[in-house]
């Protein structure tokens, strides 16, 4: 809130002070030599007042308008800005008498009036000044100028009081009756009866004024005041300045030429030097027909408005009227002259010679009504008579030439003395060189690079420039080879200069990469005033070699007899005679991309495989490729959907060097060789009642494709191996359909595929086979009771190889174990104590894998009477001796055996 009343105070304050601003009257200027008295607020008494007690040379402040009115009465329509009175002689006049309004001084025209007490109202129906007569008005009018002047020239205020003294004078003799008697003092001599208040000082300033007025009716001797018959001067030409001029002297001796004025004089020049009363009129045109009316004045238009007033009438605004006088002038008669050239032609090769027959025209700014034709001799030269031209200025322009040659020459001269031969040129020889221009054109074409279509500037294009003799704009025999250009590096190529005439342009050599453009161009130089110009002629385009690129795709047969081993050839031929075709077999749907060779190194480097085209083969394994701009390229197979037929990645590099089609790989067809896979078997098992691995002759494995058929039936040889005849690409499966004799069959389904990553080759398979086993049982038992009995020595031998394969000795239990496929027998060796032998051997075999075989194989006691075994200890020796022989006979067996 503070701010804000602080804001109001400051702004309230600004305001007061504009708008209470007031006069101070220590503010008059202080170079004032007397004291400066203050009207300002007075009442109009108390004016008067001031104005009757003022001392002499008394200086007053400024009066404003209102102030003024209430002073002294006037009515103003205009703002008087001061009211001086410090130039006032108050001794003689006091306070009424001479004053200046709007810094002019105002005279009286009512002798001796009070002009402040009396009033200045502006009421122009009472002026006594337009009651004056025209001599009255005339009279006041110079003797203010005059008066007026004297004092601007000395600013002696004297003679503003020696004005209103020829005024009042003048007035009280020549218009009494107008004026009136204003005061008592009033007569006809007015001027007179203040002789003896005139101080001498104010007699010279009258005489001043006076011998001004007696030479305002007298007018410079060689001007006319009737302006209908104005004098004529005329004007001597001057061989020296080469002008025409005349000096006019004043003999009335009015001529000043502070006050001089004139009219324009247009080509005529005036100089009057300060203080002289000659006038020098000089002109460089040379006219002897008078000029238009020339006015002159000498009267000084005044530096400001001089003012008169008289009591209740206007302020009336007065200035001298200027007082004329007429004359014209010319020259004398006009002297003439002539010019000369010589005219020449250069050719292309620098050489000059006479040109005849080249018109120029000549024109004149000083006779704008002459034109005349000049032409040259034989010899090339011009020259007049010496009084082909009159003095003055004139403009020679070459406007015929032959068009073999560039005209245009122009030239300003001027003949500025009698019989002068003006040397066009300086004199020298006017050349005009034969038109000759270049002609320059641009080669463009497409980049050759085939993913970019930026148009270039090519190097390296051949043309030929033909003069077309016959102008049939046809090349033919008549015509002659003048130039041959060759394109720079920017694509542009500049002819030697040539002449006019009909031309025509052919390309003989396209840049390299590019069709030749052999289209004639014609074209004519004409001489259009420009020499040594250059010509561009539209910009030639080649276009880029194109071709396109075909190829043909096969499959050819790759299998031979050492695929399969000696011996199979009949198989191969028989299994694979579909695919064999002398002339290969056309592959549809392989893919190729094309690749252009940059660098033209005939490498497919890594920065190049950026494919700009892909072509697939058709039916008949044919492609071509799109068009290809000029250059080397390469193409590499990406896909091959024919089985059988391993992608061909090697590229094939071809080059586009015409617009003829090419065949790529010289047009052979670009072969895949059929690929054939073999699955090879190695087939292994444990030995026969063995523990050894061994390969397995004659196991038989069943070769099924996809959709179950079968593809062939493979039997190992005696190194447990087979290998299966060529298989085309595709998936297969295999299993054994046959085992070896005396082995289990495997049932065991494997999967497999033939394709381009395995084809090279065989896939190898290993399969075991394990052999056919029974589990036998032999229990020994007694004969008579069933019982198991222990002690019998039995063995097992394998009936093929008659080795033993199993051998025990009997317990109360029955002897089992695992016995592999064959044919056997087991006989029993030793019977058990007091049994007989079992002297027959029983045979069985195994063929047939996990069956349980058990077999029963009995002892029948032995029968004998014993007597008297107590008292016979040689029987009993005799028992137990053969007891112990027959105990260590088994032991032995066992040890051998095992």
């Amino acid at each position: 809130m503070r701010k804000i009343i602080l804001i109001i105070g400051i702004m309230l304050g600004v305001i007061i002070s504009i708008g209470y601003g007031h006069y101070d009257a220590s503010e008059v200027n202080s170079e004032m030599d007397s004291e400066v008295i203050d009207l300002t607020g007075l009442s109009p008494d108390q004016i008067s007042t001031k104005l009757d007690d003022a001392p002499e040379e008394q200086n007053f402040i400024t009066l404003d308008a209102d102030q003024l009115t209430k002073a002294s009465g006037a009515k103003l329509t205009e703002v008087r800005s001061s009211v001086d009175y410090s130039e006032i002689n108050s001794t003689m006049w006091g306070y009424w008498g001479v004053y200046k309004i709007d810094g002019h001084y105002v005279f009286c025209i009512e002798p001796g009036s009070d002009t402040l007490s009396v009033g200045l109202e502006v009421s122009g129906n009472k002026s006594k000044y337009n009651k004056f007569k025209d001599s009255t008005r005339t009279y006041l009018d110079r003797v203010i100028s005059s008066g007026t002047k004297h004092f601007n020239q000395t600013k002696n205020t004297d003679y503003i009081f020696s004005t209103q003294l020829l005024i009042w004078d003048y007035l009280s003799t020549n218009e009494r009756s107008v004026i009136g008697n204003p005061m008592e003092s009033w007569n006809p001599y007015f001027l007179d009866s203040w002789t003896i208040h005139k101080p001498d000082k104010y007699k010279q300033e009258i005489a001043d004024i006076e011998n001004d007025l007696a030479s305002w009716e007298t007018i410079p001797s060689f001007l006319s005041k009737d302006k209908t018959n104005p004098k004529v001067q005329t004007l001597k030409y001057d061989e020296a300045t080469s002008d025409y001029s005349i000096i006019l002297k004043d003999s009335n001796k009015v001529w000043d030429s502070k006050y001089a004025s004139y009219d324009d004089f247009g080509n005529y020049n005036v100089s009057n030097p300060t203080g002289s009363d000659n006038v020098k009129i000089s002109t460089k045109t040379a006219s002897t027909k008078p000029s238009s009316l020339r006015t002159y004045s000498w009267v000084p238009v005044l530096s400001g408005t001089e003012q008169l007033y008289d009591a209740g009438q206007d302020i009336i605004h007065v200035g001298a009227d200027k007082e004329s006088g007429y004359m014209k002038v010319k020259t004398e008669p006009v002297p003439t002259g002539g010019f000369k050239l010589t005219k020449v032609g250069e050719g292309i090769d620098g050489t000059t010679a006479a040109l005849s027959n080249v018109e120029f025209t000549v024109t004149s700014s000083t006779y704008p009504g002459f034109n005349k034709v000049y032409t040259t001799t034989k010899n090339g030269n011009i020259v007049t008579s010496p009084n082909e031209l009159k003095l003055g200025k004139y403009h020679i322009s070459e406007t015929k030439v032959n068009d073999k040659y560039v005209g245009g020459f122009e030239q300003d001269f001027e003949v500025s003395k009698p019989n002068q031969i003006v040397k066009i040129n300086q004199d020298k020889e006017i050349v005009n060189k034969v038109y000759k221009s270049k002609i320059r054109l641009e080669k463009i074409g497409e980049s050759l690079a085939n993913d970019n279509s930026e148009i270039l500037n090519l190097e390296g294009a051949e043309f030929d420039l033909y003069k077309d003799l016959n102008t049939n704009q046809q090349i033919d025999s008549e015509d002659l080879v003048i130039d041959h250009l060759i394109t720079n590096e920017e694509g542009v190529a500049e002819s030697k200069y040539i002449s006019i005439g009909s031309y025509l342009l052919i390309e003989t050599k396209a840049p390299d990469g590019y069709q030749l453009n052999n289209q004639v161009y014609p074209f004519n130089i004409k001489n259009d005033g420009d020499n040594n110009q250059i010509i561009n002629i539209e910009a030639f385009e080649n276009k880029p070699i194109t071709s396109t690129a075909h190829l043909k795709k096969i499959g050819v047969n790759s299998l031979d007899s050492s695929l399969n081993g000696e011996g199979n050839s009949e198989i191969i031929e028989s299994e694979l005679e579909e695919h064999t075709i002398d002339d290969g077999i056309p592959l549809a749907g392989v893919e190729f991309e094309v690749y252009q060779d940059l660098n033209g190194n005939q490498n497919l480097d890594e920065d190049e495989q950026v494919a700009i085209d892909t072509i697939e083969t058709n039916e008949n394994g044919e492609a071509t490729t799109k068009d290809l701009k000029y250059g080397n390229y390469f193409i590499v197979e990406t896909n091959n959907p024919n089985i059988n037929y391993a992608i061909n990645n090697e590229p094939y590099y071809f080059e586009i060097k015409s617009t003829e089609p090419i065949e790529i790989n010289n047009g052979s067809p670009i072969e895949n060789e059929e690929k054939f896979g073999q699955v090879e078997i190695l087939k292994h098992g444990r030995e026969i009642n063995g523990t050894d691995e061994i390969d397995l002759q004659n196991a038989e494995y069943t070769i099924s494709d996809s959709d179950d058929n079968i593809i062939e039936v493979l039997t190992t040889d005696e190194l447990g191996k087979a290998k299966s005849n060529p298989l085309p690409f595709g998936e297969y499966t295999i299993e054994e359909s046959k085992a070896p004799i005396g082995y289990q069959l495997d049932k065991t389904r494997l999967n497999f595929e033939v394709n381009n990553q395995n084809y090279d080759m065989p896939i190898s398979l290993k399969f075991n086979d394990l052999p056919i086993t029974n589990q036998i049982s032999i229990t020994k038992t007694d004969l008579a009771t069933g019982e198991e009995i222990e002690g019998a020595e039995i063995e097992v031998e394998d009936l093929e190889s008659k080795e033993i394969i199993e051998a025990w000795t009997s317990t109360t239990k029955p002897h089992s174990f695992n016995l592999d496929y064959g044919n056997y027998k087991f006989c029993e060796k030793v019977a058990p104590a007091g049994y007989k032998r079992e002297t027959k051997c029983t045979k069985f075999s195994v063929e047939e894998n996990g069956i349980e075989q058990q077999f029963e194989l009995t002892n029948e006691q032995i029968k004998m009477a014993i007597t008297g075994i107590q008292n016979n200890k040689g029987i009993l020796i005799a028992i137990t001796t053969l007891g112990i022989l027959f105990v260590v006979k088994n032991l032995y067996k066992r040890l051998v055996l095992n």
